[in-house]
């Protein structure tokens, strides 16, 4: 167990068995911060909450989680690296394939109004800051005809808040909706529309 726990820790470089290959491309120890490339504080920031410009959101550790909401818990399971809850993998499942329906109904809304998907994510971007707070987020999907309710809507804004700040790239955002539609996922007929 001891093993296990010092090569989940941030900045383990250790293989855990012989073969198997290191995940952790940085080191994530908080007092190298000053010094970090933006590539490796994003990185650090998004799987460890460390070098974060802003603080996270969620906090991922057994306290945290006690009584925490659906979306904190799933942000947690969806991108900590940590130790997880068992319902993990089924909140996983459900956050990606809400995901992926909002996706593939961004992807048909821009097809519909033919404009392309990063001037539709573009448009919903009030303070044009390259990001959708999660109000600017749920205005979105429903503008994109999406109808989701309110603790699903929060489940997926967690599975597109990838850095756990509150807010969702325009660009991440676009670039996952122009990947579902150019890997077949988008095969949706034009009256169907996600619902949960």
């Amino acid at each position: 167990a001891g093993d296990a726990a010092a090569a989940a820790a941030p900045g383990a470089g250790a293989a855990v068995d012989s073969g198997a290959i290191d995940a952790t491309p940085y080191d994530c120890e908080a007092e190298h911060a000053a010094g970090w490339r933006a590539e490796q504080r994003r990185w650090c920031c998004g799987n460890y909450g460390v070098g974060c410009e802003r603080p996270m959101l969620y906090g991922c550790g057994a306290d945290d989680l006690r009584g925490a909401s659906t979306q904190h818990r799933t942000w947690c399971c969806l991108h900590s690296k940590g130790a997880l809850p068992p319902d993990c993998p089924q909140s996983k499942a459900q956050a990606l394939q809400l995901a992926n329906s909002v996706l593939r109904a961004v992807a048909g809304y821009a097809a519909d109004i033919r404009e392309p998907l990063v001037a539709v994510v573009a448009a919903a971007d009030r303070d044009r800051d390259g990001m959708l707070s999660q109000d600017e987020f749920a205005s979105f999907i429903a503008r994109c005809r999406v109808r989701l309710g309110e603790q699903a809507a929060n489940i997926t804004f967690a599975a597109f808040d990838a850095a756990g700040l509150g807010e969702v790239r325009c660009h991440d955002l676009s670039t996952r909706a122009y990947k579902a539609a150019a890997l077949g996922f988008f095969g949706r007929k034009n009256d169907e529309r996600p619902t949960a």
